[in-house]
């Protein structure tokens, strides 16, 4: 393990402060560097602002249902991509194995869910959805899928096809890092 001023020395391009000694402050921004910044900070807050606006309508929505939007998102994959194993739930919905857990749990509670161990290998366990949750997403899905187009009507649907391309384009870009 790297001793604390190795650390320190590596953070600041390597050069050796000394003890006691203040690092040389960075090398000011040019102009056009300091304007790409702002763009994407700005580009930033509007995506992060517009995220947490659509979240609040989704999961205002959702709740109108009387489950959460985890349980909705549990109980969507599990509509479209049929049983799968918990651990798959959680990558596919960015949570943790915890957070499965407590969302299945509440899911099964509710008659919508029900775990079942695989017969040729007894440490998986598969979410797979009952009749009656599927009954639910039958009729929550379609209305849940109009009520988010009605969210995206302030863009037409080339912009909508931009917007969904350029998010994408972004998230992997960052992913690959």
């Amino acid at each position: 393990m790297a001793s604390r001023a190795g650390r320190s020395a590596r953070r600041d391009g390597g050069r050796d402060q000394g003890v006691g000694t203040k690092a040389a402050p960075r090398a000011a921004a040019s102009d056009e560097q300091k304007s790409w910044d702002d763009l994407a900070l700005h580009a930033w807050v509007t995506i992060a602002r517009s995220y947490f606006t659509v979240v609040k309508e989704a999961t205002r929505d959702i709740a109108s249902y009387g489950i959460s939007l985890g349980q909705f998102a549990v109980l969507e994959v599990l509509y479209h991509k049929g049983p799968q194993q918990l651990g798959r739930l959680g990558s596919l919905l960015l949570v943790t194995a915890g957070n499965i857990t407590y969302v299945v749990d509440h899911l099964e509670k509710s008659g919508w869910v029900v775990r079942e161990r695989q017969r040729d290998d007894r440490r998986i366990i598969l979410a797979r959805l009952t009749p009656a949750g599927t009954e639910l997403l039958d009729r929550v899905f379609p209305l849940h899928a109009r009520f988010i187009g009605e969210l995206f009507t302030a863009l037409d649907p080339t912009e909508l096809r931009d917007l969904r391309r350029l998010t994408r384009k972004l998230g992997l870009a960052i992913a690959t890092r």
